[in-house]
């Protein structure tokens, strides 16, 4: 074999070769591409929803620990009682 016919055989192959690999390729990876970006928002929607519970449950923690209007009417009013037993048997 001459280095012409090597030549002539890998062009051949090479042009026969590299278009049917690439359309195979392209072909393969156009269903996956959206599917991927599918899949990206909808790990990206899970984080900003556990996000949004965690930030929920957060401020309902601060507001409860916050929340002591209703912690001082009971106790206002615990003393008012214990005062006022106290005034009866003393």
């Amino acid at each position: 074999m001459s280095a012409h016919d090597l030549g002539g055989r890998a062009r051949a192959v090479g042009s026969t070769a590299a278009p049917c690999l690439v359309g195979t390729r392209h072909d393969a990876l156009l269903p996956i591409g959206p599917q991927i970006s599918l899949e990206k928002m909808e790990q990206k929607l899970r984080q900003v929803t556990q996000t949004s519970f965690t930030m929920s449950d957060a401020i309902k923690t601060k507001e409860s620990e916050t929340n002591y209007k209703g912690l001082a009417i009971s106790i206002s009013d615990f003393t008012d009682e214990l005062n006022g037993l106290m005034k009866t048997r003393f």
